[in-house]
């Protein structure tokens, strides 16, 4: 992949769609993957559509978890719209996976969300009763099981799971892992807790990286969302083979 078509523009700061389509064409970058949470929440698959057909690779970042036969069905919905990558909760365990991918069809990706970014190790133990790192990888072998495409996962888990992957040959790792909570060094944290900078990221192994403030509200001194997005490209093309 080229260095841009590594990054995927988080939306989730819009509330208005054709407002996201501007911020969106302003980037100028076409077949860009946008992810989308609030949007399909409030347009449901009409959000996935309306970037399908302006030439954007649609993310619909919906975390399904529930009853296998339930996720099957809003999955394949999903699939219907034109969606390109769908979320599940990877705590919905194999069978709710295995259910999901089963109607995926060959044209969208299921990534499953192991632990979220905004949580830090208090957090992670009060849900869990593990730490984050036990639960990344917990998730990410019951992900590995289920055969889904990718998994999400915060920089701190992404090199040792691509170690383990390579040590079991695979078997404990999907092959593809996005990595949300990317922060460059000239933007704010916001309410991530587990960051990494989009040349970390890379460097450790993901394959995707979600951005969406840094890029959509830069500061003054780094100009446009457009001058914000080439910056990450400047910094990851070095490590993108």
């Amino acid at each position: 992949m080229l260095p841009h078509e590594r990054i995927i523009l988080s939306l989730d700061g819009f509330s208005d769609i054709e407002a996201a389509l501007v911020a969106v064409k302003e980037i100028g970058v076409t077949g860009t993957i946008v992810k989308m949470n609030d949007l399909c929440d409030r347009y449901g698959v009409q959000a996935v559509k309306v970037f399908r057909d302006e030439g954007f690779l649609p993310f619909a970042d919906m975390k399904i978890l529930d009853i296998p036969d339930t996720a099957a069905r809003r999955t394949a919905q999903w699939r219907a719209a034109g969606a390109k990558f769908l979320t599940v909760h990877a705590s919905g365990h194999d069978k709710m996976m295995k259910a999901c991918m089963e109607v995926a069809g060959d044209d969208m990706k299921i990534l499953a969300v192991t632990v979220l970014t905004s949580f830090n190790h208090t957090a992670s133990m009060h849900v869990f009763g593990r730490a984050p790192q036990h639960m990344v990888h917990e998730f990410a072998f019951s992900a590995a099981r289920s055969g889904v495409h990718g998994i999400v996962a915060s920089l701190q888990e992404v090199a040792e799971l691509r170690a383990n992957a390579v040590r079991c040959n695979g078997a404990s790792c999907p092959r593809l892992i996005v990595t949300p909570g990317v922060r460059p060094l000239w933007a704010a944290k916001n309410d991530q807790e587990r960051v990494a900078t989009p040349a970390e990221a890379i460097r450790a192994g993901a394959d995707y990286l979600v951005i969406g403030r840094p890029i959509f509200k830069p500061s003054p001194e780094i100009g446009t969302p457009y001058d914000a997005f080439q910056r990450i490209v400047h910094e990851i093309a070095p490590f993108c083979g």
